[in-house]
């Protein structure tokens, strides 16, 4: 068994298809979509959005954080 894991995420936004994808590839706008809830953060965030870059954040809540990272294919 592989320990690859795969996920895909569709949603249809109204929004221009640029501002979308800066929401996506901007460190600072994905912290403000994964760590702006009221009782988290994010408090790293690195992205190079290109074929192999690679994605790697934190998420701070109730006194622990999760690491999160992958490669954009």
């Amino acid at each position: 068994m592989s320990d690859d894991k795969v996920l895909r995420m569709e949603r249809v936004f109204d929004a221009p298809r640029e501002r979308v994808f800066e929401a996506w590839t901007r460190p600072e706008m994905l912290a403000a979509w994964w760590g702006g809830w009221p009782a988290g953060e994010a408090p790293e965030f690195t992205c190079e959005p290109r074929a192999g870059g690679r994605w790697r954040f934190a998420m701070s809540f109730d006194g622990g954080t999760s690491w999160n990272g992958g490669e954009y294919t």
